[in-house]
């Protein structure tokens, strides 16, 4: 079972004490810090999935100043965890000033079980959402940033094909494709031909077992006028 990292940041020992059995009991897990100070080197050590912070400690109990401050250095190390901060002193130029900087949502103390549990999972399913998005994202522009961009495939033999490809394409060598009916000799051929020096000339394609072997010859190099009949 998945077990997302919550890192809790209050200065409150009964605060962190309610929220570190709540987060576990809904298969949460929590990380713990009571001083700002340590904010740095918790998100270095433990990467959580999502950062749970108090506005307000020891130097400002009241404006949220502080809380802005750690909001603006979580943004300068991690631009994409989301952030839930919470506060007993809300007010709407914090909570403005808050969702401006890099918060993602915000929850008043003393909270309420229910809604605290569903903005952290609201949280952390758009995170999950947009990793997902991201590494899509990778992957289409790795896959088009290709020489074989044309293909999407992922198996090891594909990608030693492809490499192939990618050496002997620009060559002038011959080069002979084996393999059984419908399993791409033709579309090989012609990615092969995309990438060739004369990939401006045009591709023809013959099917050489409908040739006689008489005619073999002629049909593919030509023939004088009378060589045979109708010739």
């Amino acid at each position: 079972m998945k077990h997302d990292r919550i890192l809790v940041v209050d200065d409150s020992s009964e605060v962190i004490k309610a929220l570190s059995a709540l987060l576990k009991l809904n298969q949460l897990y929590p990380i713990c810090i009571s001083s700002p100070d340590e904010l740095t080197g918790a998100l270095d050590k433990h990467q959580p999935n999502l950062v749970l912070l108090d506005m307000n400690y020891s130097q400002d109990t009241t404006s949220g100043a502080e809380g802005l401050d750690l909001i603006r250095k979580i943004r300068a190390r991690d631009e994409q965890v989301p952030i839930v901060v919470m506060t007993a002193y809300a007010n709407i130029p914090l909570v403005v000033e808050a969702l401006k900087i890099g918060a993602n949502d915000f929850i008043e103390k003393p909270w309420d079980n229910q809604r605290l549990l569903g903005v952290l999972r609201a949280q952390l399913d758009l995170a999950d959402g947009r990793r997902r998005e991201a590494s899509w994202v990778q992957e289409n522009n790795r896959v088009l940033s290709s020489p074989s961009s044309e293909y999407i495939f992922q198996s090891d033999a594909m990608t030693k094909l492809m490499d192939v490809v990618a050496r002997v394409a620009d060559s002038d060598a011959a080069i002979l494709i084996t393999g059984a009916h419908g399993t791409g000799k033709t579309q090989l051929a012609r990615l092969i031909h995309s990438r060739s020096s004369r990939r401006h000339k045009p591709f023809i394609q013959v099917n050489v077992g409908a040739l006689s072997d008489q005619l073999f010859e002629s049909e593919l190099f030509g023939h004088v006028k009378g060589a045979f009949t109708d010739a």
